[in-house]
């Protein structure tokens, strides 16, 4: 009697190891399977296209809320332009860190020649961003974005662009006229540098129907 309930614990003991080393293996193999996952998401988060960021950041400047960019999603510094004829002694260029700080200044900087008048533009950069960044709302179902390698002239404008970032990405965003002449057109243009792999933004050009 003593050596069948012997055999009986000892079967007992047997079956409770196997299952306890299933277990081990089946929690081992969820977690594998699982990681791959978790870092291929963690990738995609993290990298945007050139025409995602550029939706982000045309949404940061309409709202003049530039708290989450890093040094690492700019160029050293950025050049604006108010029209598509880039001249470099006068149009602002502008760090990362400086363009943050700008926004609660009331500094008044220039920024270049208005077009029609030959006034000189001087601004704050919030005044700036307002008439020459995001003079229209980038979040209307009629704006478009889309990447170019090079710039079609839609205005009068000499588009020089091509000259200064002769090999860059650009995201054109443009909203569509809707008055009788067809003149109210907008059109904002992001130059990204993409060298090593990243977009990094090189300059901020607006354009308009001008004289």
């Amino acid at each position: 009697m003593k050596r069948i309930i012997v055999l009986c614990v000892f079967a007992l003991l047997i079956t409770a190891c196997n299952q306890e080393e299933q277990q081990v293996q089946y929690n081992s193999d969820n977690n594998s399977s699982e990681m791959p996952k978790a870092k291929k998401k963690h990738v995609k988060d993290d990298s945007l296209s050139v025409l995602d960021w550029s939706k982000e950041l045309a949404s940061n400047f309409q709202e003049q809320d530039f708290g989450g960019w890093t040094k690492a999603q700019f160029a050293s510094t950025v050049l604006f332009s108010p029209y598509p004829t880039i001249d470099t002694t006068i149009h602002q260029q502008l760090s990362m860190s400086r363009m943050q700080s700008l926004l609660e200044d009331t500094t008044q900087l220039i920024w270049g020649v208005e077009d029609g008048t030959g006034d000189t533009i001087k601004q704050s950069f919030a005044a700036y961003i307002e008439r020459y960044v995001v003079d229209f709302d980038v979040h209307d179902k009629r704006v478009t974005f889309q990447e170019k390698d090079t710039l079609t002239p839609i205005g009068n404008e000499i588009i020089n662009v091509k000259r200064f970032f002769p090999e860059s990405t650009y995201v054109v965003i443009q909203k569509p006229a809707d008055d009788d002449m067809g003149m109210n057109w907008r059109s904002l243009i992001f130059v990204f540098d993409d060298k090593e792999g990243e977009s990094k933004l090189q300059a901020v050009i607006h354009n308009e129907w001008t004289i």
